[in-house]
């Protein structure tokens, strides 16, 4: 068979097996065992394969994908803030909604702090301490987690991306020492009951012990606030990931515990007006008709210089990092909408912020959202 009529067989294998994205999976799969980029593919989708070794590694990975093996453990690795994690079924499969919540944390740490402190709780691949380790430079950053198996593929992670990082075992602050101007865990907060219930590439491969967060989901979060404060500097910031019906529940036992100020980001747009950047909002949101989807966009040069004035990365580290979270976000995009994170067909407006600079971009969407609402 030719490359392209291979593809078609996974992808056909897949589908049978109900596996979602199944010509995606295909097509990864395909590239992984015969070593052909997309570049290469689309030059020479009818070219014949000869390669019976990789023919039966294939079939043989496509059979796993078919018993719901997740794609990065078949893999071994996934993307995360532009930065690529090996993983194993040893660790949770890192995910775009932890990395909402450093975009948040980064929006509020300054990136030029000096002495900065991380902590990172249940840390699993070490994807959370590891990308703050790359982006902040932090003079301190440890992650920990009760999990021997997954500490070793933290610490391979560490070693690979960024050895500054230390990794220790321990069950949340059990063999933590010192203070720190950020602490940040994605702990285990899906109740016990609906563990059972999810899909089975995350309830039959993906470690329990990641998942299951007790009765209420709330187990780790109780115990990590009551002790956050003996380990947090003042004006230290506190900052988890939360199931998408535990808002409120956070919010007040934060609050309870005498934390200063609690945000929590979580269906804002059927609350009240806001701005929400990213996350395919536009699409999920498209039926919505007080709605006003907004690309901006600028030269590589004005997003270099204005990452730089904010960043101690080199010019070339920053590059590289622009250059992967673009490519990221649209692969995101493409991945939940079907559609290219960059088509002006997808906006109700576009703007160059390069040209316009910030001030007059928000002017100008002021302007639109007058005349498209008559206000």
């Amino acid at each position: 068979m030719n490359r392209r009529e291979w593809v078609l067989y996974g992808q056909k294998e897949l589908e049978e097996a109900q596996i979602e994205n199944a010509s995606g999976d295909a097509w990864y799969l395909f590239s992984e065992c015969f070593h052909i980029s997309m570049e290469d593919y689309l030059f020479g989708m009818t070219d014949e394969i000869n390669d019976k070794e990789a023919e039966e590694r294939y079939k043989e990975l496509i059979q796993k994908r078919k018993e719901h093996v997740p794609l990065q453990y078949i893999l071994g690795t996934q993307e995360f803030m532009g930065y690529t994690f090996k993983v194993t079924p040893d660790v949770l499969i890192p995910r775009a909604d932890t990395e909402t919540v450093l975009e948040e944390v980064l929006l509020k740490v300054p990136q030029t702090l000096k002495n900065l402190k991380i902590l990172d709780l249940c840390t699993g691949s070490g994807c959370i301490a590891i990308s703050l380790a790359l982006i902040l430079k932090p003079e301190v950053c440890v992650g920990t987690d009760i999990s021997e198996k997954a500490l070793k593929i933290a610490k391979a992670n560490g070693e690979n991306l960024a050895p500054m990082v230390k990794f220790i075992q321990s069950d949340l602050f059990e063999n933590v020492t010192g203070s720190y101007d950020l602490i940040i865990s994605n702990p285990p907060y899906i109740t016990t009951e609906e563990c059972g219930k999810l899909m089975p590439e995350v309830k039959d491969y993906e470690p329990m012990l990641a998942l299951d967060g007790k009765e209420d989901g709330l187990y780790f979060y109780k115990k990590i606030i009551k002790e956050a404060k003996n380990y947090l500097n003042p004006q230290g910031m506190l900052a988890f990931e939360i199931g998408y019906d535990q808002g409120e529940a956070l919010k007040e036992m934060m609050t309870e515990a005498g934390y200063g100020q609690v945000k929590i980001i979580k269906d804002l747009a059927e609350k009240e007006s806001c701005v929400i950047v990213g996350r395919c909002a536009d699409y999920v949101l498209k039926d919505n008709p007080n709605v006003v989807s907004v690309f901006v966009h600028a030269d590589e040069k004005f997003c270099l210089d204005r990452a730089m004035e904010r960043n101690s990365m080199t010019e070339k580290e920053m590059k590289k990092y622009i250059e992967k979270t673009d490519k990221f976000r649209g692969d995101f995009y493409r991945y939940h909408t079907g559609h290219e994170w960059a088509d002006a067909r997808n906006y109700d407006l576009c703007l160059n912020s390069g040209k316009l600079g910030f001030q007059k971009c928000v002017e100008e969407i002021k302007a639109y959202i007058k005349i498209r609402f008559d206000l």
